[in-house]
């Protein structure tokens, strides 16, 4: 289905600050025939799919911005159909493929703000139910072969690891179910091999990924957990302090929630913190003080392992006492 000039037209009015009363028309008019139906919620819906992903030239690219930023805003929150204020807008049957090729296509886009978009709209249409993710092995297949490949800084690459990172923030169930064969088995250990990327903005979403499922902990996150406590003591000393904090808010997390995982793993875990008590960067602080604040509360952490602890951090201020007179 080509793109629909009117909705062009639309899209050029909104960003004609020159024209206010063209701007405010062109608003009404798109607010008004969004939800009127279905149908029409769908018509927007894809049009504004397409005009994002559109790489022809025939959308410019500050029009295919505005396309995403109202994809994303009405994926996010559908509005109300005026027929039943009390059930929100769907996207019709017949324009869901449609809108499924179009975002796969901008996640592959070499514009990083289109891609950031497409990765939203995707994990908010999934976290609303407006597409599941049994109707689209196509994404699942993509995410995996992107994160696989023999180019691991693609834009396809980046794409799908800001898309599983973000359905994994929004919804973590949604990858464990049987009805998918739970694809979380597969991608745990993909995320793990990426914890060595050599990019840090990769390392920490992959490490902000798995993070998002020591609250359900997964069966793939369990018969993992020694290879994931393992990487993030690589990663300790990451010359990233972005990195270093998420490795020190993850810990903090698996301590809080599933402690009996990293008891055995105490002592080097304490050491880790304690010199991050002194990073160089607030956050990394602050996520080891979250550590120690957590550690005493804690009861699955016994007497002995708090004593452990004590006398850590006693031999460090002697320590940091005799740098001191040094």
């Amino acid at each position: 289905m080509p793109i629909s000039p009117d909705v062009v037209n639309v899209l050029v009015a909104l960003t004609d600050h020159t024209n206010p009363s063209a701007h405010h028309n062109a608003l009404q008019a798109l607010n008004s025939s969004l939800n009127s139906t279905n149908e029409s919620f769908s018509f927007f819906i894809t049009n504004f799919a397409q005009c994002m992903s559109s790489t022809d030239n025939t959308v410019p690219n500050h029009l295919r911005q505005i396309a995403g930023y109202l994809l994303k805003n009405n994926i996010n929150s559908p509005p109300y159909l005026v027929s039943n204020p009390l059930k929100r807008c769907s996207l019709t049957t017949s324009t869901t493929q449609e809108v499924q090729n179009c975002l796969l296509t901008s996640l592959q886009d070499p514009d990083n703000e289109i891609r950031k978009t497409a990765s939203t709209v995707i994990s908010s249409a999934i976290s609303n139910s407006i597409i599941t993710l049994e109707s689209w092995p196509n994404l699942l297949n993509f995410i995996s072969s992107s994160l696989t490949g023999v180019n691991n800084n693609s834009f396809p690459f980046h794409g799908a690891l800001l898309t599983i990172l973000k359905i994994s923030q929004d919804s973590p169930n949604k990858l464990d179910t049987d009805t998918l064969n739970r694809p979380l088995n597969q991608l745990v250990p993909i995320l793990l091999n990426l914890f060595t990327h050599n990019i840090p903005a990769v390392r920490k979403r992959a490490i902000q990924t798995i993070q998002s499922y020591v609250e359900i902990f997964p069966h793939a996150l369990a018969v993992n957990i020694e290879h994931v406590i393992s990487n993030l003591g690589k990663l300790a000393s990451d010359q990233s302090s972005g990195v270093r904090q998420e490795v020190a808010t993850t810990i903090v997390h698996l301590l809080d929630l599933r402690a009996e995982y990293i008891t055995k793993h105490l002592s080097p875990i304490c050491e880790f913190m304690l010199v991050s008590l002194s990073d160089a960067d607030e956050g990394v602080g602050l996520a080891a003080t979250e550590f120690f604040f957590s550690l005493f509360s804690s009861t699955m952490v016994n007497e002995q392992r708090r004593k452990l602890v004590t006398s850590s951090f006693n031999l460090l201020q002697v320590s940091e006492r005799a740098s001191e007179r040094a």
